[in-house]
């Protein structure tokens, strides 16, 4: 009887540690729970269309850049994760406190035991900000083009306590319409995710395409920025950015104002853009065709010029130039709305163009 009570019992101690070595390899690993996560709501996005609004993700604007035979395209978007960040640090600290405690029961259990003081554990928690993770959410993007899946990345999505402006990345795409499917999930605990369908029509701003002849002179649509800045090396990994936007190949990084540009009347923002229908000529001595245009710039108040800005003579189709809006006795425009009326002329066709951008003067 002895006998089989101990067979018994081995029978079932195998049985047991079976059926938890089953269990075991059954429980899914974290990146396997994310991608579930994830693919359910590209899922959702691509056979039905439907968005996952729990985060507000907003689409806002696109940058573009001029490439030999394609554009470097940077979307710029907002996501509201502060709260979901709240959440998951909420959830850390618990877990924190629970842990901390438990671990300083076991050690007084133990100390009880250990008569001399000097040779009772001591112990100090890590500080609950040195276990806080760097990023809480990560980024997954899909590109379609004519209902084919052309791209595909993933990145984290970068936390401070700064205040939001946008977040942006950066892809390299032919002129044409894609639709962007994004998701941004909860990369800590894998529990939420948000979704997002954005249509964009990338601008055909190839070397080719700015070169075509042309009328007249005509632009892209200007863009001011606060700083524009070096990297220090190249980046060529797909990176979301916060408040900027970057051209990794080319180690910059820019600031632009998104919607209408206020400026304080001592701020030097820099204004872009491209111009298409320029020649560039081959001039004595040089072995390269060189480009010969020039912008003349005034603003104007209620159609009247109150500033006129020497004239600027560019290099090439692309206009890089920082402003600083003062008088003649370098005192700064007074607060109010003003337009920027820019003429352009190519001195080696001839032709000629003019743009206006309205901007504001604030205190």
């Amino acid at each position: 009887m002895k006998k089989i009570t101990i067979l018994l019992i081995v029978v079932l101690f195998v049985c047991f540690n079976f059926v938890y070595a089953a269990a075991e390899k059954t429980k899914k690993s974290g990146s396997e729970v994310l991608k579930e996560l994830v693919e359910k709501e590209f899922a959702k996005l691509e056979e039905t269309g439907q968005e996952n609004n729990v985060f507000n993700i907003e689409y806002l604007k696109s940058f573009y850049w001029s490439l030999q035979s394609n554009v470097y395209v940077n979307v710029a978007f907002k996501a509201d994760l502060e709260q979901d960040v709240k959440r998951i640090k909420t959830e850390i600290e618990s877990r924190y406190n629970k842990a901390v405690a438990k671990k300083k029961e076991i050690i007084a259990k133990q100390n009880k035991k250990i008569k001399k003081e000097e040779n009772k554990i001591k112990w100090e928690p890590p500080k609950l900000e040195e276990i806080m993770p760097k990023t809480y959410h990560a980024f997954f993007l899909r590109i379609y083009k004519k209902g084919k899946m052309i791209q595909n990345y993933k990145a984290p999505i970068p936390y401070d306590n700064k205040p939001l402006e946008f977040y942006s990345f950066g892809v390299i795409l032919d002129p044409g319409e894609y639709e962007l499917h994004i998701v941004i999930a909860d990369a800590v605990y894998k529990q939420i995710a948000g979704s997002k369908i954005i249509k964009i029509n990338v601008p055909d701003i190839t070397v080719k395409a700015l070169m075509k002849k042309r009328s007249k002179l005509t632009t892209t649509e200007p863009v001011f920025y606060k700083a524009v800045k070096q990297l220090m090396q190249e980046n060529k990994l797909f990176t979301i950015d916060k408040n900027s936007y970057e051209i990794g190949p080319m180690k910059l990084i820019f600031y632009p104002y998104i919607g209408t540009p206020a400026f304080k009347g001592t701020d030097k923002p820099v204004l872009t853009f491209y111009v298409f229908g320029t020649t560039p000529a081959l001039i004595r001595g040089s072995n390269q065709p060189q480009w010969d245009v020039e912008a003349k710039l005034e603003v104007l108040k209620n159609g009247k010029a109150v500033l006129k800005f020497k004239p600027i003579k560019m290099k090439n189709p692309y206009f890089y130039q920082t402003l600083q809006f003062l008088k003649k006795d370098k005192k700064p425009l007074e607060p109010g709305d003003y337009t920027l009326k820019i003429k352009l002329l190519d001195k080696n066709n001839r032709k000629k163009g003019e743009i206006k951008i309205d901007f504001k003067i604030v205190s």
